[in-house]
């Protein structure tokens, strides 16, 4: 119905239950987040610590997500590589700069159909 910088008013059809890790997604509307979710530093942390050597890390928008990612690796986790996941209208956007930092992309080509709308598919 309605939506702002703030929030976003709608009337649910088809009800369910919005666990820990979902978001929800809103065709036409950039997205509500900034920077990392809190517990994503101990995730990577974790890695470093078990020594990885992939991270897959999911809602990637910029660059600037990339370089957090790489900022928490620290020296200790400079081999670990970080690939972005793709998922969003405002990742497209900025996919060049995303690849400038990131080893590498996954694109999520479900959560794009809804945003750009299945008819413009990703093949």
């Amino acid at each position: 119905e309605r939506i702002n910088e703030k929030s976003i008013k709608c009337v649910i059809k088809h009800g369910g239950f919005l666990g820990q890790f979902q978001r929800l997604t809103v065709p036409r509307a950039t997205t509500l987040k900034h920077g990392l979710v809190p517990y994503f530093r101990q995730n990577v942390l974790f890695a470093v610590e078990n020594q990885v050597d992939i991270i897959f890390s999911s809602f990637i928008e910029s660059s600037a997500d990339v370089k957090q990612i790489k900022s928490i690796l620290g020296a200790v986790g400079q081999t670990i590589k970080v690939i972005a996941k793709i998922e969003t209208k405002v990742a497209i956007k900025n996919l060049d700069d995303i690849l400038s930092v990131a080893d590498g992309l996954v694109v999520n080509r479900g959560d794009l159909g809804l945003e750009f709308g299945l008819e413009k598919g990703f093949v």
